[in-house]
């Protein structure tokens, strides 16, 4: 994993999770230093944030494969939000 970036995740809506440069994999974890890590469970949609999700335990990662070879600079692969409270994202992109 090459590119690195953090979002802010919260259960009152869906969050996009958006490409920062032109990847294979987006993997999406809740950041270690949150207090009381791991402090929730996420739920993740795709493709969009109306489709029924799948809900990652606490302090587990979700990986987002490229359906083609790659995915492009500031494209959106999934929707994520918490199933309570807010936390903090580490956003890891494959590079190609």
């Amino acid at each position: 994993m090459a590119a690195t970036s953090q979002f802010t995740a919260n259960s009152t809506g869906y969050t996009a999770v958006v490409t920062q440069s032109v990847c294979k994999n987006v993997r999406i974890i809740e950041n270690a230093g949150d207090a009381g890590f791991p402090t929730t469970d996420i739920l993740i949609a795709k493709p969009t944030a109306s489709a029924t999700p799948v809900r990652i335990l606490g302090g587990q990662s979700y990986t987002f494969n490229s359906p083609a070879s790659f995915f492009v600079a500031g494209a959106t692969v999934g929707y994520v939000k918490t199933v309570s409270g807010s936390i903090t994202v580490d956003q890891d992109e494959d590079q190609p």
